[in-house]
């Protein structure tokens, strides 16, 4: 509007070139600021090495896992962090607490009447059923514990080895 009225008053035509050009280098600066700002937001940041291992040693410190790899910790903005791990599980410590579960004296005792490939696939059927579901709600305990701890994380992926 303003370059359209320095021409009507000058009656010359340089004005509304400078206008053109203000306008688009205005338009253009606008642009560059947004799309800087979008991909700063598309590019995840890995958290500082410090704060990753500090979730690490929460999970390195449950009984039931031996071992962590392939951590990566994301940041994901606004305070928020996305964790990712591959673990270890330590078999005999589960291989205890799951017979403690389902009665190890019972478990025996129907492990001996087992007769033929048929009663063991049935008998396996039946037993790993719960023990995946326990496993389910240790991985849950867990994640669980890495979000009380580390309010910042509020995605957790655990995926055993």
């Amino acid at each position: 509007g303003n370059s359209i009225a320095i021409i009507a008053i000058s009656l010359g035509a340089t004005a509304d070139c400078l206008g053109s050009i203000l306008i688009g280098s205005g338009l253009c600066a606008g642009s560059l600021y947004l799309i800087y700002k979008n991909f700063m937001m598309l590019i995840p940041y890995s958290i500082p090495e410090h704060q990753k291992e500090h979730i690490k040693e929460t999970l390195e410190g449950d009984p039931i896992i031996r071992g962590v790899y392939d951590v990566k910790a994301t940041d994901m903005g606004e305070g928020m962090v996305r964790f990712k791990a591959e673990v270890d599980l330590d078999t005999h410590v589960l291989v205890r607490w799951y017979i403690e579960l389902l009665d190890g004296e019972k478990l025996l005792d129907e492990v001996r009447r087992l007769s033929g490939e048929e009663e063991v696939t049935t008998f396996l059927q039946r037993t790993m059923e719960p023990l995946m579901d326990e496993l389910g709600g240790h991985f849950d305990r867990i994640e669980t514990a890495i979000k009380r701890k580390h309010p910042e994380v509020r995605h957790v992926d655990l995926e055993p080895l």
